[in-house]
């Protein structure tokens, strides 16, 4: 009778300890929702909504530029190019089931276009809800991610082949559509030192992001 008892209390023990693990593993790669379980968040459509041509900031363009060997006056253009690209690009790859479009690039955000900073930057409470609405029957999306705010900083390297230090800080807000609500929102910074690739950034930037929502991501 002591025995199986001993055996079960261990069995309790050993299932705590493997279980605290694994919850501490999972928070450091997603946070974890009220109201929102696995079926809800696998297997959805993810649009990211990124600043527009011209909102994007910049501490020292020259830094910007040089990284990236352009001139200055294409600085908006090219960070812009980069977001909708290799950043949505990334975001796809690093969630683990989730379909992550780019919506100023889609039919919706013609019809109905959205601007990541004018459109979000007060309270949600003053948000256009019935736009945003309209929107997501239209695009058939399940959940929206917009940079309210992206700054880059760039500092030019001593010495020479090196593309210098790269620093980011983005806030972010997710909202889901259907419930006209803002499921999350925070602010992530991310920094990338030489020797690097301009992918490096959003390698970094994209499991920073995933790590601040409660999607799945996948394992290395």
């Amino acid at each position: 009778m002591v025995s199986t008892t001993l055996l079960r209390f261990s069995g309790i023990i050993t299932s705590l300890i493997l279980g605290s693990l694994f919850l501490s593993g999972c928070g450091s790669s997603r946070i974890t929702l009220e109201g929102y379980d696995d079926a809800l968040l696998n297997g959805k459509r993810v649009f990211l909504l990124t600043p527009s041509e011209g909102d994007y900031i910049f501490t020292s363009i020259d830094g910007f530029t040089y990284s990236r060997g352009i001139a200055s006056i294409t600085a908006q253009t090219r960070i812009d190019n980069e977001f909708q690209s290799r950043l949505r690009d990334r975001l796809n790859v690093t969630f683990d089931s989730n379909l992550v479009v780019n919506y100023r690039t889609q039919p919706v955000g013609v019809i109905h276009p959205l601007n990541a900073v004018t459109d979000f930057f007060a309270h949600p409470s003053s948000w256009d809800w019935t736009k945003l609405e309209a929107a997501g029957k239209e695009g058939v999306i399940d959940y929206l991610i917009v940079l309210r705010s992206v700054t880059m900083k760039n500092y030019k390297p001593k010495g020479d082949g090196a593309m210098g230090k790269e620093e980011v800080d983005a806030d972010f807000v997710l909202i889901d559509l259907t419930r006209r609500s803002v499921m999350t929102q925070n602010n992530v910074a991310i920094s990338v030192d030489d020797p690097r690739r301009i992918a490096d950034t959003y390698i970094k930037l994209s499991e920073k992001l995933a790590s601040k929502m409660p999607f799945h991501v996948k394992e290395d």
